[in-house]
């Protein structure tokens, strides 16, 4: 984590993070440890269900009809 000012902050992903994110997020290959295989589970880490979405566009449309 860096930052520029005394009240703002950036996070970012180290290569070997951005890679293990991946891999858990879309079910790919991965090493353990360098030369163990397995193959990771999907496993969703970012993103909306459709329940979210359903909620975020009703939330919405309230709002905007007021």
């Amino acid at each position: 984590m860096s930052s520029k000012g005394p009240y703002a902050a950036t996070d970012s992903y180290t290569p070997t993070i951005s890679r293990m994110a991946r891999e858990h997020q879309y079910a790919l290959r991965g090493r353990l440890k360098g030369y163990i295989e397995v193959q990771y589970l999907r496993r969703e880490l970012l993103g909306f269900t459709k329940e979210d979405l359903a909620t975020v566009k009703e939330l919405l449309l309230e709002w905007v009809g007021d």
